[in-house]
């Protein structure tokens, strides 16, 4: 359904087709989480406070433990001093810098060089006809969607690592489909790039 939407005259527009497939994932996790909270469900609402309530108290326990191993052998004093540190969060200061300015100039020196202007234009070169492009299999991709960690942060896509992983079955086909589009032609979605931020 995607593909045929963003496909023109036998081509298919890859930003189009990954963009379409990102905001209707976006749409469906917005419109789940905005029914369960209209729905009022305070089962579920107990369910993960308790769910949470645990999660906080086995933590608790752990950091306890892996402090209390710090003292369990009197004999190990850097251990002792470690959980010491670790007990007053006790952190060392970073080393001053020195006020020889040679390294920072030849630093300078060394990545100016990249800004000097290039004559060149740049051109995307096609590969070989006998060289064999990179292709993925669908379990490939359901593997790795199952494998998505969803104590992560989503990734420049906003698609939760959680709904990577339950819905992989679902997700499988049309995210292969973007990806061997994406390896054949050589470029990536900008939905899918990480944005970098410049601070100066």
């Amino acid at each position: 359904m995607f593909r045929q939407a963003a496909t023109y005259s036998n081509t298919t527009d890859l930003e189009e087709y990954t963009s379409s497939v990102t905001s209707y994932i976006g749409k469906c996790i917005d419109d789940a989480r905005d029914s369960a909270f209209k729905e009022g469900d305070k089962a579920a609402l107990r369910k993960a406070r308790a769910k949470l309530s645990r999660a906080i108290r086995e933590a608790k326990r752990a950091h306890g433990q892996s402090i209390h191993s710090h003292f369990r052998d009197s004999g190990d004093r850097r251990r002792m001093w470690q959980g010491i540190q670790a007990i007053t969060n006790y952190r060392t200061a970073p080393p001053a810098c020195d006020s020889d300015a040679t390294l920072t100039d030849a630093l300078n020196h060394f990545y100016a060089r990249f800004k000097t202007q290039n004559s060149v234009a740049a051109r995307k070169t096609t590969p070989p006809s006998d060289d064999q492009v990179l292709c993925l299999t669908a379990a490939d991709v359901r593997k790795t969607l199952r494998r998505a960690d969803p104590r992560k942060a989503a990734g420049p896509d906003n698609i939760p690592a959680t709904v990577l992983r339950e819905c992989a079955d679902q997700l499988t086909d049309v995210f292969t489909d973007i990806f061997n589009i994406s390896l054949s032609s050589a470029t990536v979605p900008t939905c899918l790039m990480i944005r970098l931020c410049k601070f100066f």
